[in-house]
């Protein structure tokens, strides 16, 4: 299911970059090693997948990682996750965008 559940940056993602504008122009600015990191969301057990630059394809690509797990707290825990591929979720997922 494609974006059954829209959340903005702003008020949802903490970190040292940037969240500019608003709306569908809304964006993530991130200088040298500044990352941002979504609140904890409740996918139940499906498969995820994860765009980058869906919206601006001309936008530049960060390092997307995520991690998961079967309660909010264990998602918390969880050690990060490169993301190359869809994964099943354990139930909640965290996705961390940095520039390295």
């Amino acid at each position: 299911m494609l974006e059954a559940n829209i959340r903005d940056f702003s008020g949802n993602w903490t970190g040292t970059g940037a969240i500019l504008s608003s709306g569908d122009d809304e964006n993530a600015e991130l200088c040298a090693s500044e990352y941002m990191i979504s609140e904890v969301v409740n996918t139940g057990q499906y498969q995820v997948t994860l765009y980058q630059n869906l919206y601006d394809p001309l936008g530049d690509d960060a390092d997307l990682d995520y991690r998961h797990g079967t309660t909010p707290g264990n998602c918390q825990s969880a050690g990060w996750n490169d993301y190359t591929v869809p994964f099943m979720s354990l139930g909640y997922i965290q996705v961390r965008i940095q520039n390295l």
